[in-house]
């Protein structure tokens, strides 16, 4: 049976909202909710750049995962978004978040 490749993108090729995308990412940061509508704000990076990544408080109902700082996760179907000119990433109750750390052979093959 053969794997499945899974297109990944790099942070600093975001350029455009509204996109779902799948990225691989270590969180560098994480601040508790400004907003009640908001579980967590985090930083993330890969090797090509960094953006914020949101948790909806209504997404964590469904996810039960928030992300912690200075771990790797493969996020798959996460939403761009872009404000002011910054790009974002937009973490949903359709967002599969992967501990790349804790599972075995967690490692993507990245996609072009």
């Amino acid at each position: 049976m053969k794997a499945e490749t899974v297109k990944i993108t790099r942070i600093g090729d975001i350029r455009a909202p509204d996109l779902k995308i799948n990225v691989i990412v270590t969180c560098t940061d994480e601040e508790v909710s400004p907003h009640p509508s908001i579980r967590q704000k985090a930083m993330v990076q890969d090797t090509s750049g960094e953006c914020e990544a949101v948790i909806w408080e209504k997404s964590y109902a469904v996810l039960d995962k928030l992300l912690e700082t200075d771990k790797k996760y493969r996020l798959e179907n996460v939403y761009t978004k872009e404000y002011n000119g910054t790009f974002s990433l937009s973490i949903t109750r359709f967002t599969k978040i992967t501990d790349l750390e804790a599972t075995p052979g967690g490692q993507m093959k990245l996609g072009e």
